[in-house]
């Protein structure tokens, strides 16, 4: 699961209430990047996973804005007009220091936990070729589930630290080497959307549409 922001047209009170998803979507922006076509975010479409590679916890890992930080809302409000100006400068600034983190070489760390345990090398093994089988062309080589920790195109570990996550659940942090490519393009397309929004005839007539 993850959190998925859509651009849409219409003010925001169109889509509060009981309103007809049906009759609305359509509204939705969904525009492939200018620079990065193939890229999973989208003019008017963001994503971010709630594990730490999603962008949000990537971000917020690394003291850098994040989208929450960038469209600032109230708690409760799921679809709702920002102030697309002072976000666009926010989000330049948090491309500005991501690019600095980048340089300096930037690190995440996953957390495994003892809830599932191999028995051996062998049953490990054996869970990790399963793993990258069973996703063998998925859009994402990174990820943890009830097994462990998965990096099925490889990466550099620096360091395994027992601890516990926000849970309380017993196991150990895997620190690697995090590329930020695809935060930095990711980035670079939310200034593509919000410029996108600045350059239409009424800007004030799009908004942003939460899924959580």
């Amino acid at each position: 699961m993850g959190l998925d922001v859509y651009l849409c047209k219409g003010k925001p009170k169109e889509w509060e209430g009981d309103y007809d998803y049906e009759a609305l979507k359509d509204r939705d922006v969904n525009l492939p990047s200018t620079k990065y076509p193939e890229h999973y975010f989208k003019i008017g479409y963001f994503r971010s996973s709630y594990n730490s590679s999603g962008i949000n916890g990537v971000l917020d890992n690394l003291g850098v804005d994040n989208l929450y930080s960038i469209f600032p809302k109230e708690k409760e409000a799921y679809v709702f007009r920002p102030n697309w100006e002072e976000s666009l400068v926010k989000v330049k600034s948090a491309l500005a220091l991501l690019r600095e983190k980048e340089k300096e070489g930037a690190f995440n760390a996953d957390h495994v936990s003892t809830l599932s345990q191999a028995k051996s090398d062998k049953e490990a093994i054996e869970l990790f070729m399963r793993a990258r089988q069973d996703h063998k062309g998925a859009d994402y080589a990174n990820f943890t589930c009830r097994d462990g920790a998965f990096y099925l195109n490889g990466t550099e570990i620096f360091a395994v630290i027992p601890g516990v996550n926000l849970l309380g659940v017993r196991g150990a942090y895997i620190v690697y080497k995090q590329p930020l490519e695809f935060y930095t393009q990711a980035l670079e397309i939310v200034i593509e959307t919000i410029e996108w929004v600045l350059s239409q005839k009424d800007p004030l007539d799009y908004c942003l549409r939460w899924s959580g």
